[in-house]
């Protein structure tokens, strides 16, 4: 009774964690400012999705602390 699962885990995973929904968020946001002309380089676009990445977590350590 209940014990199969319709829904694979890693959807659940994917938004209910901080941390992996800052990853996708960001890279949303950079490809965005990178389409619309504001980073003009695929470099930058990997270095903003990263650093984007890490500040988000680091002022969701910062609230929660």
């Amino acid at each position: 009774e209940g014990t199969g699962q319709l829904v694979p885990r890693w959807p659940v995973e994917l938004t209910n964690c901080f941390w992996c929904a800052s990853v996708w968020t960001s890279f949303a946001a950079v490809l965005a400012a990178h389409f619309s002309g504001l980073l003009p380089s695929w470099q930058l676009v990997g270095c903003g999705w990263l650093a984007s990445s890490a500040a988000a977590g680091l002022l969701y350590s910062l609230v929660e602390a």
